[in-house]
Protein backbone atom coordinates (compact mmCIF):
# COMPACT_ATOMS: atom_id res chain seq x y z
CA UNK A 1 0.00 0.00 0.00
CA UNK A 2 1.61 3.63 -1.49
CA UNK A 3 0.26 6.59 -1.34
CA UNK A 4 2.47 8.49 -3.36
CA UNK A 5 1.25 12.12 -2.81
CA UNK A 6 1.36 11.39 0.92
CA UNK A 7 5.29 10.41 0.96
CA UNK A 8 6.10 13.20 -1.38
CA UNK A 9 4.45 15.39 1.31
CA UNK A 10 6.27 14.17 3.99
CA UNK A 11 9.82 13.57 1.80
CA UNK A 12 9.72 16.32 -0.78
CA UNK A 13 13.02 15.25 -2.63
CA UNK A 14 10.76 12.18 -3.65
CA UNK A 15 9.08 15.11 -5.89
CA UNK A 16 12.45 15.84 -7.76
CA UNK A 17 13.10 12.14 -8.85
CA UNK A 18 11.10 13.23 -12.30
CA UNK A 19 13.19 11.75 -14.82
CA UNK A 20 15.35 9.60 -12.43
CA UNK A 21 15.12 5.65 -12.81
CA UNK A 22 12.55 4.90 -9.83
CA UNK A 23 11.23 0.96 -9.08
CA UNK A 24 8.48 0.64 -6.89
CA UNK A 25 7.74 -2.50 -5.40
CA UNK A 26 4.34 -3.14 -4.40
CA UNK A 27 3.06 -6.92 -3.45
CA UNK A 28 -1.09 -5.54 -3.44
CA UNK A 29 -0.91 -3.67 -6.74
CA UNK A 30 -2.73 -0.61 -4.14
CA UNK A 31 -0.78 2.45 -5.47
CA UNK A 32 -2.56 6.15 -4.89
CA UNK A 33 -1.15 9.23 -6.17
CA UNK A 34 0.71 10.63 -9.66
CA UNK A 35 4.40 8.97 -10.11
CA UNK A 36 6.85 10.65 -11.67
CA UNK A 37 7.99 10.22 -15.39
CA UNK A 38 10.22 7.17 -15.59
CA UNK A 39 8.94 5.51 -12.25
CA UNK A 40 7.87 1.93 -12.80
CA UNK A 41 5.75 -0.45 -10.41
CA UNK A 42 6.69 -3.77 -10.33
CA UNK A 43 4.18 -6.68 -8.72
CA UNK A 44 6.37 -9.70 -7.85
CA UNK A 45 3.66 -12.55 -7.37
CA UNK A 46 2.40 -13.98 -4.19
CA UNK A 47 0.27 -16.31 -2.55
CA UNK A 48 -3.40 -15.04 -1.38
CA UNK A 49 -3.07 -15.40 1.73
CA UNK A 50 -0.49 -16.08 4.27
CA UNK A 51 2.71 -14.04 2.60
CA UNK A 52 5.24 -12.15 4.18
CA UNK A 53 4.90 -8.53 2.73
CA UNK A 54 8.34 -6.35 3.45
CA UNK A 55 8.12 -2.60 3.33
CA UNK A 56 11.53 -0.98 2.50
CA UNK A 57 13.27 1.43 0.34
CA UNK A 58 16.83 1.01 -1.49
CA UNK A 59 17.86 4.58 -2.31
CA UNK A 60 21.06 5.35 -4.37
CA UNK A 61 22.46 8.45 -4.06
CA UNK A 62 25.20 10.38 -5.84
CA UNK A 63 27.69 11.87 -3.68
CA UNK A 64 29.04 15.75 -3.72
CA UNK A 65 32.41 14.49 -4.31
CA UNK A 66 31.91 11.70 -6.37
CA UNK A 67 33.91 10.64 -9.31
CA UNK A 68 32.04 9.56 -12.86
CA UNK A 69 32.85 6.16 -11.76
CA UNK A 70 30.86 6.89 -8.27
CA UNK A 71 34.63 6.77 -6.11
CA UNK A 72 35.94 9.75 -4.28
CA UNK A 73 39.10 11.00 -2.52
CA UNK A 74 37.16 11.33 0.53
CA UNK A 75 34.79 8.47 1.14
CA UNK A 76 32.11 10.12 2.94
CA UNK A 77 31.69 11.85 -0.27
CA UNK A 78 31.33 9.32 -2.51
CA UNK A 79 28.37 7.55 -3.75
CA UNK A 80 25.82 5.54 -1.35
CA UNK A 81 23.73 2.99 -1.17
CA UNK A 82 20.52 3.66 1.92
CA UNK A 83 18.82 0.77 3.12
CA UNK A 84 15.49 1.32 5.02
CA UNK A 85 12.98 -1.62 6.12
CA UNK A 86 9.55 -0.80 8.23
CA UNK A 87 6.85 -2.08 9.52
CA UNK A 88 4.22 0.65 7.66
CA UNK A 89 2.84 0.95 5.07
CA UNK A 90 3.45 4.01 2.78
CA UNK A 91 -0.25 5.58 4.19
CA UNK A 92 -0.69 8.82 6.09
CA UNK A 93 -2.49 6.69 8.61
CA UNK A 94 0.14 4.12 9.37
CA UNK A 95 3.08 7.02 9.21
CA UNK A 96 1.14 8.99 11.50
CA UNK A 97 -1.19 7.28 13.64
CA UNK A 98 0.29 3.83 14.35
CA UNK A 99 3.88 2.42 16.01
CA UNK A 100 6.22 0.83 13.92
CA UNK A 101 9.59 -0.02 13.28
CA UNK A 102 12.40 0.99 11.30
CA UNK A 103 15.96 -0.16 10.71
CA UNK A 104 18.01 2.16 8.13
CA UNK A 105 22.02 1.77 7.00
CA UNK A 106 23.97 3.43 4.63
CA UNK A 107 27.39 2.09 2.86
CA UNK A 108 29.28 3.32 0.05
CA UNK A 109 28.20 1.96 -3.12
CA UNK A 110 30.20 -0.93 -4.06
CA UNK A 111 32.16 0.32 -7.29
CA UNK A 112 32.04 -2.45 -10.18
CA UNK A 113 35.99 -2.49 -10.44
CA UNK A 114 36.36 -3.58 -6.50
CA UNK A 115 37.72 -6.93 -5.89
CA UNK A 116 36.33 -6.98 -2.75
CA UNK A 117 34.13 -10.22 -2.42
CA UNK A 118 30.62 -10.11 -1.59
CA UNK A 119 29.12 -9.59 2.14
CA UNK A 120 26.70 -12.17 3.65
CA UNK A 121 24.54 -9.21 3.55
CA UNK A 122 24.96 -8.29 -0.21
CA UNK A 123 24.47 -12.02 -0.82
CA UNK A 124 21.30 -12.16 1.02
CA UNK A 125 20.05 -9.07 -0.42
CA UNK A 126 20.53 -10.58 -3.75
CA UNK A 127 18.76 -13.68 -3.09
CA UNK A 128 15.88 -11.32 -1.98
CA UNK A 129 15.96 -9.35 -5.13
CA UNK A 130 15.69 -12.34 -7.49
CA UNK A 131 12.91 -13.76 -5.27
CA UNK A 132 10.66 -11.35 -5.89
CA UNK A 133 11.06 -11.84 -9.64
Amino acid sequence: LIDWDFLCSEVPALAKLEGRQLTILSGEGQLAGTLPLGASVHYPSLPDYGSHHSKGILAYYRGKGAHDDGSSDNPRDGDHLVFVVTTANFLHCDIRCKTNGVWAAVAPAKLSSSATPPSEFENDAWRFAHTLG
